[in-house]
């Protein structure tokens, strides 16, 4: 099934680097369809697919950009009277989150409806062994009274 005039110009906006609440409403779409719904088209996300492909943005090119970007780096400049004293480099929390959340939306783990954020990822809780405060401090003491004998056999 071929794509519809819409659909059509919907991915050409997208392609163009338009938002895709912008790109719906460019196209000609009601503004109460959601935009899932508009990708939800098998055809539209095909034509999507080799477009990007044909600009050289593979799957494979795209997923090493998204990895790339979620350990982003930012360097921090010191200056004294106008000079550079000194430059670190941090994480970038920011940009390192943004592409983490490309990450999971483009695996489907993130989803958004509306005013409604899904997150849809697998969490495992490993259980632990409860401690109170004495018993704590117990093990804390006996681990440094082995630390100190081992410590004077060695001296």
């Amino acid at each position: 099934m071929a794509l519809t005039p819409r659909q059509i110009r919907y991915l050409k906006h997208r392609i163009d680097g338009k938002t895709k609440v912008e790109s719906k409403r460019l196209a000609g779409y009601d503004e109460s369809t959601s935009t899932e719904i508009v990708e939800r088209s098998k055809e539209l996300k095909s034509e999507l697919a080799k477009a990007l492909d044909r600009q050289g943005l593979s799957t494979d090119v795209l997923a090493k950009k998204i990895a790339k970007g979620t350990e982003a780096k930012k360097k921090h400049y010191y200056a004294f009277e106008g000079k550079v004293m000194d430059e670190r480099e941090v994480e970038d929390n920011e940009t390192q989150f943004k592409y983490t959340k490309l990450a999971c939306e483009v695996r489907g783990d993130l989803v958004q409806e509306g005013n409604q954020l899904n997150v849809n990822v697998g969490l495992v809780e490993i259980p632990r062994m409860a401690k109170d405060a004495e018993a704590w401090n117990a093990e804390t003491e006996q681990i440094n009274a082995q630390s100190s004998a081992n410590d004077e056999k060695a001296a």
